[in-house]
């Protein structure tokens, strides 16, 4: 009898991972809305490649801290009209909590939402997955393309990274910023116009980079590593044109998080 119960427990166990493969799969295969779904892996560029040699390390370490600080979000969705479908993008931890805030596209009819730290390796390029943790929607704002998760236990807001600061003033036209993505790895550029509507939502802030499927939740920062805002939107290819994020102060006050 004990020898069946053992059995019947590894099987199930076999199969949650089974299932969580797939999910995991899934998600990097559909394509469901701009800037969710991963598509083919790229090579991370050198995030330093246009900085002088002596200012190479603090540059990397800036990347390190942000990168470290952005986190995978897998999300398992069901609809009536549509069944199950998978997706992913990305989100950024804003406080101890374990609070993450990410595009509300990418959690919608959420079921099942788990989102993935990782940090770089010591090479500085290869990325090292760290956990996986399941999370709730707490919070959403649909009219702004925003939301807010939390840890589905609390216990695991301990396992998540650091939380970026949050800089409540908008960066002016022309500042440089960066975008960590979950497929895009980082890039950077100035922003190019704020206030603007783009799609259907308005008071987003157009930047000169581009961003690719899977990024969308991911975060701007500021030269200083501070939280600017959350990537909602690009137009163009993949890899080409501009990325559109919403300003986090706007994010943040619409979710009523405090």
């Amino acid at each position: 009898m004990a020898f069946h119960r053992a059995s019947a427990l590894l099987f199930r166990a076999a199969v949650a991972a089974l299932l969580f493969t797939l999910f995991t799969a899934c998600a990097a295969a559909q394509q469901l809305h701009p800037c969710i779904e991963s598509h083919a892996a790229i090579t991370p560029p050198d995030p330093c490649a246009d900085v002088a040699a002596d200012a190479r390390p603090a540059c990397m370490a800036y990347v390190r801290r942000a990168y470290a600080s952005t986190v995978y979000v897998h999300v398992s969705r069901y609809t009536a009209a549509e069944g199950m479908s998978y997706g992913a993008g990305t989100g950024e931890v804003i406080d101890a909590r374990g609070t993450v805030l990410t595009a509300y596209h990418v959690v919608q009819n959420a079921r099942l939402v788990v989102v993935g730290t990782r940090r770089l390796a010591d090479n500085g390029r290869d990325v090292i997955r760290d956990r996986d943790i399941p999370m709730e929607v707490v919070s959403t704002a649909p009219a702004l393309d925003v939301a807010l998760l939390r840890p589905a236990e609390a216990a695991e807001a301990a396992n998540l990274p650091p939380p970026f600061v949050v800089r409540r003033s908008a960066p002016a036209v022309g500042e440089r910023l960066w975008h960590f993505g979950n497929v895009s790895f980082w890039s950077h550029g100035r922003v190019e116009a704020v206030g603007v509507t783009y799609d259907g939502t308005a008071g987003l802030t157009r930047v000169s980079f581009p961003c690719r499927h899977g990024d969308s939740g991911g975060p701007f920062v500021d030269s200083d590593g501070r939280l600017v805002g959350v990537l909602l939107k690009k137009d163009g290819g993949e890899g080409e044109g501009h990325t559109f994020y919403m300003p986090v102060a706007v994010a943040l006050d619409a979710l009523g998080y405090h």
